[in-house]
């Protein structure tokens, strides 16, 4: 009704200076006033607070990041060694001398050492605060988390040969390989769902415990520990059981 008269009298210009006025009186008056932080604890943990950001953090928002950061760079490995199968090149190199053995570990170290130097660089914008002063992973141990993604690498690698060694076809070889990796982006809400002994199992596949992982390291810095060596095996709270050390344990094995 007051618009309407507002517009019926042509003070609608007003009307919307008015607006902006306390809008912009609003939003100045809470720039300058601290509000208080809200902390909850449940003895005997420490206290924690419910950050946001966190959240999507261990929603799986970070792990599904990382698998489609490596997407391509699985897919492409993957592309070439059933090329190499396809054209014979393997076999070839068998008649001048080169074992299975020597065949496989050199692609291993050649896919490692790339993936590596991906993971560092990684691990050094996401602990690090060189983006505006913040990161990503404040409390947790960088050297850690390093470590922890080295396991799950090379154990998406040997999947990757899996795929390389099961199928003869680079295109059927790229299908299959996309969904392994982005099936559990649809079934990682699921499995944080399920008991201790179902997360475990499903850990085998390497990025469902990446996703398990990524979770138990974001439950550290919500209680302001963060993770490091020397809560390896210890759960991020009461209410889980999972360790990383477990995890960590699984990819190694």
């Amino acid at each position: 009704m007051l618009g309407f008269i507002l517009a019926r009298d042509g003070d609608v210009d007003l009307l919307h200076n008015d607006i902006n006025d306390s809008y912009s009186k609003i939003e100045k008056w809470a720039e300058t006033k601290k509000f208080p932080q809200m902390y909850m604890q449940q003895f005997p943990h420490n206290e924690w607070w419910r950050d946001p950001v966190l959240d999507i953090i261990g929603d799986g928002h970070m792990s599904s990041l990382i698998v489609a950061i490596f997407l391509m760079f699985f897919g492409y490995i993957l592309e070439m060694m059933v090329l190499e199968n396809e054209r014979q090149l393997k076999e070839y190199m068998k008649i001048m001398g080169l074992t299975t053995t020597l065949y496989w570990m050199s692609w291993f170290l050649q896919v490692f050492f790339h993936m590596f130097i991906l993971l560092a660089i990684y691990v050094t914008l996401v602990t690090l605060p060189i983006i505006k002063g913040h990161a990503v992973f404040v409390l947790s141990s960088p050297s850690l988390i390093l470590f922890f993604l080295m396991l799950w690498g090379a154990a998406s690698i040997t999947l990757t040969f899996i795929i390389a060694a099961s199928i003869h076809s680079a295109v059927k070889a790229s299908i299959v390989g996309v969904l392994i990796w982005l099936v559990p982006l649809v079934i990682f809400p699921i499995i944080f769902e399920k008991s201790t002994s179902e997360q475990l199992a499903a850990s085998l596949w390497s990025t469902i415990a990446l996703g398990i992982g990524v979770k138990t390291i974001w439950g550290f810095e919500r209680v302001g520990e963060g993770a490091n060596w020397q809560n390896l095996f210890t759960p991020a709270s009461a209410e889980e059981s999972t360790s990383l050390g477990i995890v960590l344990l699984i990819l190694l094995f």
